[in-house]
């Protein structure tokens, strides 16, 4: 059966949302049949908690979707243009928005052929997809910064949450992302994504945001 791409895009800690996050998980493997090959990159955290990652998100689907077999490899640098080739679902976890997009410089997700593939992003990987995105300095300043413009939208991820806040908490506040969703690139919607939920984009679709 032939399917369309489709990017699935996280706010963060996908299992905090009220069912755990079986939605997401049965969004995921929708239209792939009951085995489903995924690739994780995980370059935006440390090689030492790759395996960490992998471990907790083959739990969280054998829980939620048990009835599919969900193959699960980790992304090499080097082959990850035939890992996706072969892979029904790329996943682009978060970590350092920075360091993921500093690994993918040179092998944009855009030159690889994602036809009938789903692709997700969690938090940085959100930023990835999104054309802009919202960045917090070491300092605590917000800026709209770019990513690899998958999707022509402006995105911002644990939204309303105290992630930033706690790490920022002198200078962060969500009034100044507001208005810098607003204010800047007008013409570019902006989606909003608090920890938990997540958004479905088809190719030439508007969102369909989903808790």
């Amino acid at each position: 059966m032939n399917i369309e791409t489709r990017y699935i895009l996280t706010g963060g800690n996908i299992q905090s949302a009220e069912d755990g996050g079986k939605a997401f998980c049965e969004e995921v493997i929708k239209g792939h049949g009951d085995s489903v090959r995924a690739v994780s990159i995980l370059f935006a955290r440390d090689r030492e908690l790759w395996d960490e990652v992998i471990e907790r998100d083959n739990i969280l689907f054998g829980v939620m979707v048990p009835h599919v077999n969900f193959q699960n490899e980790i992304g090499e640098l080097e082959a990850l243009p035939s890992q996706i080739n072969n892979a029904n679902v790329v996943l682009i976890h978060g970590g350092s928005t920075s360091q993921l997009l500093e690994q993918l410089i040179e092998s944009d997700l855009k030159d690889q052929d994602l036809s009938g593939k789903t692709i997700v992003g969690h938090s940085a990987g959100t930023y990835l997809l999104s054309k802009y995105y919202i960045e917090v300095s070491d300092e605590g300043e917000i800026q709209l910064s770019e990513g690899q413009n998958h999707l022509d939208i402006k995105s911002v991820v644990h939204y309303r949450s105290d992630f930033y806040p706690n790490k920022y908490p002198h200078t962060f506040s969500w009034e100044k992302v507001d208005n810098l969703l607003e204010n800047l690139h007008s013409e570019i919607p902006a989606v909003r994504l608090p920890e938990g939920e997540f958004v479905l984009f088809n190719r030439n679709s508007e969102p369909q945001k989903r808790e």
